[in-house]
């Protein structure tokens, strides 16, 4: 016997399914930079990264120790790619 209450979990969870990335994507990458950047510098580019990503749902983590960068992207595939791509061509 189906009850309301399980109706209602059903509906749910084909909602949640529904909005779950089909797969997670990542990548982990260092950099290292071509010259130091000021504390000033450093937080506009992670200001300017956090919306980025977030406006195409990238997520991951950042590790930053002296001239070094350690990141994981993850994503859809095509986003995260999109990502990195721009990191790439990011002559800092």
């Amino acid at each position: 016997m189906v009850t309301a209450t399980d109706s209602a979990n059903t509906l749910q969870l084909e909602a949640e399914q529904a909005l779950a990335p089909a797969s997670l994507y990542h990548i982990g990458y260092s950099s290292t930079l071509s010259s130091p950047l000021s504390a000033s510098e450093l937080i506009e580019l992670l200001k300017s990264a956090r919306k980025r990503n977030r406006e195409l749902d990238v997520t991951g983590l950042l590790l930053h120790r002296e001239d070094s960068f350690f990141q994981v992207l993850e994503g859809s595939k095509e986003n995260v790619l999109s990502v990195f791509s721009r990191i790439e061509l990011d002559p800092r």
